[in-house]
């Protein structure tokens, strides 16, 4: 080798390990963890370098956003994570392309005189680790201003009191009631995990709120989501200024801090059109009048051959489905009746309607093995259900239910016995029966009982007759009373009863209802032999007192009934109950439904200026996108 190509390849040695130095010290000056190859992970997420146009952009009219970034970036879950206020009927594309995101808004969607944020949420990251770039949102102006107000709140479901995620927020300029159902909304934003919204950079003007699920993104309300809804029309009362700027989603202490003006309570409404939906007969002696409502508004019932007597009607705990029992000694050979009921008419109205009631019933097939079975196993005529629970069974007592409807029951016929602790002599004791209020088929047998004891109930044959003519035959139910020493109990002291109360006691995921009280008075409410665990206790305000929990109403802007949950002083709603223990707790229970929320009055005359159309105020779009024609196409 010559000594010039010697010197050649010395030099390029040397400059191939200076290159390989620098990229070693960048590499080690942008990472903080080692990588799976033993190498330096990038845990740097990606640096914004410039918009196109600025942030804060005035008098904007053109087609295209875009965001330049340091590095390769990459978009997760768009439709989820990416809110563009206020919404367009054709939605601007967000594409990636390169180290740019882009949002490219389609032909004559933008809104005159308008200020727009794009809040980009959890979709940028780096394209090769997924750093997370920090919550971001551009705004922009179609017109000569940004507007600078706030509004803020959290979204919770209004019966488990759960944060809601992924909602929809809206804010309606229009202040007529069917502005959710029909027009697009003039703001919007969506709830974080926390159930958390922000709607940032709005007019200093009345609004309606609204917050759905929105399943099919058309940002309008279609009954059968939840919903959430402020009674009345509010002015943002705080500045984009006046929000905490959060750098980082996952900082905790950070999130908690944000200010929350409103609580919002979303449920799924049970209200609409009235009517009878089927009427099947499910039995010779019984069928149904199955409607699609809650408590429907009988006039009359007739049934032909059978007087008012000769029938009872059974509700279900919702009073949607009404049972009818014939009671008659005898049936006609084929049953017509005419029902009177109010109905909704096509105004939406409650009219009474006529209904010609006809019914088919055959009775099933047996197979040749069933009747052969039959034959040679001669089952009891009719069994009740009995059954003592170990829970709740010192307080409710032996329960007895019935498939169909029991129209004789001859008490004298039932003996209650308890045996001595050697269990070899039965003693009496002294009962009371005693039909449950909210079912014409289950009845209590209560007593003075003893705790560790075993017990017998006797039954003798025709003790229980049923509408269909069959009875008992002799029957012995046998049951322990539970030991307390297994269990605990636990004893709310209530003061500052206001209203009329349902008290329930829940599993931790708040989707079983254990026990349930209802009081409309102050003092204690006894919760005995819970087994040894974790529990939460829900109130509910049941201003109606038809002791079930009721959603809102949108159009009669009536909020969901009011619910609470008892908490401890560190804010958990979990109770932790151990075994043999007996445990007293004190509840104001006028306490529990305090949620301190400030209000934000309207100006003078506010509704006046608002609610003449379902037009949006905040600018024109062509005619051919605007809310009426949309409506009409709808």
């Amino acid at each position: 080798m010559t000594p010039h190509a010697l010197r050649s390849c010395f030099t390029f040695t040397l400059y191939a390990f200076a290159l390989t130095l620098l990229a070693a010290s960048f590499g080690r000056c942008a990472s903080t963890q080692a990588g799976p190859s033993g190498g330096l992970k990038d845990t740097i997420p990606p640096v914004l370098l410039k918009t196109t146009p600025e942030q804060g952009a005035v008098h904007f009219d053109g087609k295209k956003i875009v965001l330049t970034f340091d590095e390769y970036i990459a978009l997760k879950d768009v439709a989820k994570n990416v809110v563009v206020s206020p919404p367009s009927l054709q939605r601007p594309v967000v594409q990636r392309r390169g180290k740019n995101i882009q949002v490219i808004f389609q032909d004559d969607t933008l809104y005159t005189d308008r200020t727009y944020t794009i809040d980009f949420g959890s979709s940028l990251a780096d394209n090769n680790e997924g750093n997370l770039y920090p919550p971001f949102r551009f705004v922009f102006s179609t017109g000569n201003i940004i507007d600078s107000m706030a509004f803020t709140g959290v979204l919770r479901d209004a019966y488990t009191m759960e944060t809601i995620e992924g909602a929809t927020v809206l804010l309606h300029e229009a202040l007529t009631d069917s502005a959710v159902y029909t027009a697009l909304p003039a703001a919007v934003a969506r709830t974080d995990g926390w159930g958390y919204f922000s709607i940032q950079h709005i007019a200093p003007r009345p609004y309606r709120m609204y917050a759905i699920e929105d399943k099919n993104s058309n940002y309008r309300y279609d009954p059968g989501e939840r919903i959430a809804f402020l009674d009345s029309a509010f002015m943002p009362a705080i500045t984009v200024a006046a929000l905490p700027t959060i750098t980082d989603a996952t900082d905790t202490a950070a999130l908690l801090q944000r200010p929350v003006e409103r609580l919002l309570l979303a449920a799924k409404e049970t209200v609409g059109k009235q009517f009878l939906s089927e009427y099947p007969q499910t039995g010779k002696r019984q069928f149904n009048l199955v409607f699609n409502q809650r408590n429907p508004v009988i006039l009359s019932l007739s049934l032909n051959g059978i007087d008012s007597t000769g029938y009872v009607i059974e509700r279900n705990r919702f009073s949607d489905t009404l049972t009818c029992w014939i009671t008659a000694p005898t049936l006609p050979d084929t049953l017509r009746g005419m029902l009177n009921y109010l109905k909704t008419d096509s105004l939406n109205n409650l009219s009474p309607t006529e209904v010609l009631l006809r019914f088919m019933y055959k009775e099933p097939e047996e197979s040749a093995d069933t009747k052969k079975k039959d034959d040679a196993e001669k089952p009891p005529a009719w069994t009740p259900k009995i059954d003592f629970n170990q829970q709740t069974g010192m307080t409710a007592g032996v329960v007895v239910s019935f498939e169909t409807l029991p129209t004789h029951i001859d008490t004298t016929r039932l003996t209650l016995f308890k045996l001595n602790a050697e269990k070899k002599t039965r003693l009496p004791e002294t009962f009371i029966w005693q039909p449950d209020s909210l079912s014409l088929r289950r009845f209590f047998i209560r007593a003075k009982w003893t705790t560790g004891t075993d017990y017998e109930l006797e039954a003798l044959p025709e003790a229980f007759t049923e509408v269909y003519g069959r009875s008992n035959d002799s029957l012995v139910y046998k049951f322990t009373t539970p030991n307390p020493d297994k269990f605990c109990h636990i004893a709310l002291m209530l003061s500052n009863v206001s209203s009329h109360y349902i008290i329930q006691v829940l599993d931790t995921k708040k989707e079983r209802v254990l026990r349930e009280v209802r009081t409309d008075k102050a003092g204690k409410i006894l919760f005995e032999y819970l087994p040894a665990g974790e529990y939460c206790f829900r109130f509910i305000d049941d201003e109606n007192r038809n002791n079930v929990w009721d959603p809102g109403e949108v159009l009669a802007k009536r909020q969901p009934e009011k619910v609470a949950f008892l908490t401890l002083p560190d804010g958990k709603d979990v109770l932790t109950l151990r075994e043999n223990s007996e445990i007293e707790q004190d509840v104001d229970v006028a306490a529990l439904f305090i949620w301190e929320a400030p209000t934000f009055p309207l100006p003078p005359n506010a509704d006046e200026h608002h609610d003449a159309d379902d037009h949006n105020d905040y600018g024109t779009l062509p005619a051919a996108l605007s809310d009426d024609k949309e409506g009409k196409d709808e």
